[in-house]
C-alpha cells in the first residue's frame, strides 16, 4: 500500500511539472530577450521619426498660419478720386 501511494504521488508530481502554464528558464530567457528586442526597436522607431519631425519642422517653411512682421505703410495719391 505503501509502494502504490508513492507511485501515485510521484506520477502527480510529474503532470505538474508538465503544465502548460509552467515555462522553462531556457523559454524565459528567450521571451524576455525577445521582448527587450521588441521594446528597443520601438524606441529606435519612434526616436527615428521624432528626428524626422523635428528635421522637417527646422527646414520647411510651412504656411498653415503665415503672418508677416513688418511696419505699415499707407500709399495714397496726391489727387482724390481714381485715376487713371
Amino acid at each position: 500500500m505503501n509502494s502504490s501511494t508513492q507511485a501515485s504521488t510521484h506520477n502527480e508530481a510529474d503532470d505538474s511539472t508538465d503544465a502548460p502554464n509552467s515555462i522553462s528558464p531556457k523559454d524565459e530567457i528567450q521571451h524576455s530577450k525577445l521582448r527587450n528586442n521588441i521594446v528597443f526597436l520601438l524606441a529606435v522607431m519612434l526616436i527615428i521619426a521624432t528626428a524626422y519631425w523635428l528635421y522637417q519642422r527646422m527646414t520647411h517653411i510651412y504656411t498653415d498660419d503665415a503672418r508677416i512682421a513688418a511696419d505699415m505703410i499707407d500709399i495714397s495719391s496726391k489727387v482724390s478720386g481714381w485715376i487713371v
